[in-house]
């Protein structure tokens, strides 16, 4: 007898904290998880701030389940935001509130996330303003009443137009890409450049009718002095590598040139990204021909590609060349190589 109490007691113990005990190999649905942790957390929350952080961790990962239906999480949300009010503001029970915020914010949007959103983001509490600006999402909470809300927290100045800009993008994509637009056009600071460019939706950073404005305004930040604001940013910095190079696939002329100095300033060309490269010296305008070439030599010179692979492609791209100006420009980049000059 001795020996079985601790082990039962033990039992009891983790009970607390998984909240269930599954019967053989039977399969529970993604609402009856959901009903289960929100069950543990609900008869936890006064009493072990550990235990009901350990329901709400799984309970913002089954919240995201697309078996759930909309009347699901809505009755989820109800029961979260109980616990949310329920709960002081421990250390712990604080982050247990921003649980329930990411909960709720990355997967529903029912009128009661709305209104418990709108409600967290009007509080005094910076901290959990924080979260549920972090939390706002297209897939979950967001809309025309989290809009208006975060447009009326920048003119109370509550946030900055940048901050702003990136949450807006949240709450409503297009139209939030359109005021991004706007601004990237316009912002004198590298640092706001950089930070709204990097937090363009996910279809947006990669459209390159989008990208053409940071693009379009490299060269004017490059040559611009930096303000102490700016330090540590780079202009460069304001398009992700591999959507970068996706642009440079999509465009030619000066915007292609534009495109690969920035690529060259990243510094992230190696051997597998020659074919794209080649098909851009050979389908590209003169433009766009002599600045491949000229981005090719230059990554030779930097040992990011070998001299055996591009010496070949640069010959093959002059034999091919049309233009008398661009012609001779590889000629030239041809001849330096084969004497292994350094321009």
């Amino acid at each position: 007898m001795k020996k079985i109490l601790p082990i039962f007691g033990l039992l009891f113990l983790l009970q607390g904290f998984a909240g269930e005990v599954t019967a053989g190999d039977k399969i529970i649905t993604a609402k009856e998880k959901l009903d289960r942790r929100l069950t543990r957390a609900e008869r936890w929350q006064k009493w072990s701030p550990m235990a009901t952080n350990s329901a709400l961790q799984e309970i913002v990962d089954v919240m995201k389940m697309p078996e759930l239906d909309s009347e699901a999480k809505r009755a989820a949300t109800k029961r979260l935001v109980k616990i949310y009010y329920a709960i002081d503001d421990s250390l712990t029970n604080s982050a247990n509130k921003k649980r329930i915020l990411e909960a709720i914010g990355r997967s529903d949007n029912s009128d009661e996330a709305q209104k418990f959103f709108i409600d967290v983001l009007g509080s005094d509490n910076k901290e959990y303003r924080r979260m549920a600006l972090w939390s706002i999402s297209p897939d979950g909470t967001h809309g025309d009443m989290i809009y208006s809300k975060i447009k009326s927290m920048e003119k109370a100045g509550v946030l900055t137009r940048g901050d702003s800009l990136v949450q807006l993008a949240k709450a409503d994509p297009k139209r939030g890409v359109e005021e991004m637009k706007e601004f990237l056009k316009t912002t004198q600071s590298v640092k706001e450049f950089v930070g709204v460019a990097l937090n363009l939706p996910k279809e947006a950073e990669r459209n390159p009718d989008v990208l053409d404005v940071i693009v379009d305004r490299y060269p004017e930040f490059k040559s611009k002095p930096k303000s102490v604001e700016d330090v540590g940013f780079s202009p460069e910095d304001a398009i992700y590598f591999p959507n970068l190079w996706g642009y440079i696939d999509a465009r030619n002329g000066v915007r292609l040139r534009t495109a690969l100095e920035m690529i060259g300033m990243k510094g992230v060309c190696d051997i597998e990204d020659i074919p794209r490269l080649k098909k851009k010296i050979d389908d590209g305008d003169s433009i766009g021909r002599e600045s491949v070439a000229e981005f090719l030599e230059s990554q030779v010179y930097r040992g990011n590609l070998p001299k055996e692979k591009v010496l070949p492609l640069l010959k093959e791209a002059r034999d091919k060349e049309r233009d008398a100006k661009v012609r001779r420009k590889m000629e030239d980049m041809i001849a330096r190589h084969a004497k292994g000059d350094k321009k």
